[in-house]
């Protein structure tokens, strides 16, 4: 695969991927799949080992798995190593069983001295369930904007390659045709064929076309250096 198909397969990856967490059209598991796929194009190991915690569970011993838990918020007790340690699918059916749970659950019909402690019960069933529902979906948020966070990235960082790449190919187009306005056909030959410095042939053009040349290789270094900034990479 060329680095020009290569990098047109991983921003259209990251677009649908962008899509698919914010429409919600794809569940935990295809996300997590998808996300790892890319991470893999990207070359970006962290991440990848941390989506295949997200597949196959988190342990106690992997630091990446440590640093996972506690940006997803799993934890219920780090002191005591206890905390959600299931992959991300197990969470979401843990969802949707206790909101099935609580969608059943009602004030028994009781009397007497009875029916207070049933009510009691029951309303401490259902504070339990819910309790346990916005835990494991703040689990769940914390994740997708995770994921969220990491495929934004990728992709404005690409959608921004392509638009330097598109204003340094229109800055050339101005330059050529500023040198063949003023220059007419300009040839460039070798000193001795052995990797010398390129003379020019026309000395009478040669002052302008200097400093055309110049400002070619400034705005060429302005789009690298904005695309570092932009990109985290800049030193």
């Amino acid at each position: 695969m060329t680095d020009q198909s290569r990098s047109q397969h991983i921003l259209e990856l990251s677009r649908e991927l962008l899509d698919d967490i914010e429409l919600g059209r794809a569940d935990a598991e295809r996300l997590i799949l998808k996300a790892s796929r890319l991470a893999r194009w990207v070359g970006n190991e962290e991440t990848r080992a941390w989506l295949k915690l997200e597949m196959g569970g988190y342990n106690a011993t992997d630091p990446i798995s440590i640093k996972y838990m506690r940006l997803t918020g799993r934890w219920t007790n780090r002191e005591e190593k206890k905390g959600y340690w299931g992959p991300l699918a197990q969470q979401e059916a843990k969802i949707s069983a206790e909101k099935a749970k609580l969608a059943s659950m009602r004030t028994p019909d009781l009397g007497g001295d009875y029916a207070n402690i049933g009510i009691i019960n029951i309303t401490k069933a259902m504070t339990s369930s819910a309790h346990l529902i916005q835990t494991i979906s703040g689990i769940r948020s914390r994740v997708l904007g995770l994921l969220h966070g990491f495929v934004s990235e990728i992709y404005y960082a690409k959608e921004f390659d392509n638009l330097t790449e598109s204003i340094f190919e229109r800055y050339q187009r101005d330059v050529d045709a500023l040198i063949a306005q003023h220059c007419g056909e300009i040839t460039l030959k070798n000193s001795d064929g052995n990797g010398s410095p390129l003379r020019w042939r026309r000395r009478s053009c040669f002052p302008s076309a200097l400093h055309l040349s110049a400002y070619y290789r400034v705005v060429r270094r302005f789009n690298i250096s904005t695309y570092k900034r932009y990109s985290g990479n800049w030193r």
